[in-house]
């Protein structure tokens, strides 16, 4: 589990054997900032993004990394990159990936942001190489410039990296249902999971009664929302 700090509890209590790495450890916050433009806003948010990366790479092969406020549904896992089924497609990712790629015209309209994803280390290297960097540094300098040129544009660790891999076809890909706003309901997670393959907890986003009112007709329905 990487996280800034160690949790109030006993790890193992989670099953299995859990142990808990800093933040600091797997990519220090003074190196992001050494390569990633600070007048660039939502700057945590970013961090995050190139700490799986960093986590990739530091372990080495293949890594299946989930965001700490997501449960996902063990059973219903395949092998590659999944994609979101009826997710709100986002162009602005896409137009970083283009620039990024140097104009890879072979994007479609799917969304891979599924709170995890498959990593195999090997793969990002490549990825780097793609965009002409060779290093996870280096990949945060052209991240940074392509996003500080273009501010319309936003970058996804997710959907840059299975769109590396759609196109090189190194790995098949699989569809999964995600419902990212379990905060705005009381259904609990093992229930939620008899429908969709993964479920989130977003409290820090905006809440209110439209909100629960939209979540709660998308869940009775089994709708993707993300």
């Amino acid at each position: 589990m990487v996280a800034p700090e160690a949790p109030d509890f006993n790890l193992q209590t989670l099953g299995g054997s859990v142990t808990h790495i800093s933040d600091e450890e797997i990519l220090p916050r003074k190196i992001f900032r050494a390569n990633f433009d600070a007048s660039i806003s939502r700057q945590n948010w970013y961090y995050q993004q190139f700490l799986k990366y960093a986590i990739v790479e530091q372990l080495g092969g293949k890594v299946l990394v989930v965001d700490g406020d997501s449960f996902l549904n063990i059973d219903s896992l395949q092998n590659g990159i999944s994609r979101s089924k009826g997710a709100r497609y986002v162009a602005a990712y896409d137009n970083f990936i283009t620039e990024c790629f140097q104009g890879s015209n072979t994007l479609n309209k799917n969304s891979y942001i599924t709170n995890f994803m498959h990593f195999d280390a090997s793969y990002l290297r490549k990825m780097f190489c793609y965009c002409g960097v060779s290093t996870l540094d280096a990949f945060m300098v052209k991240v940074s410039d392509i996003l500080r040129r273009n501010p319309q544009m936003m970058f996804s660790e997710y959907q840059t990296y299975a769109r590396f891999v759609e196109i090189k076809e190194l790995a098949q890909v699989s569809e999964v249902r995600v419902f990212r706003r379990m905060d705005l309901l009381t259904e609990s997670v093992e229930e939620a999971l008899k429908t969709y393959d993964l479920v989130s907890f977003e409290e820090h986003h905006k809440s209110g009664l439209l909100r629960r009112l939209r979540a709660s007709i998308y869940y009775a329905i089994g709708k993707t929302l993300n």
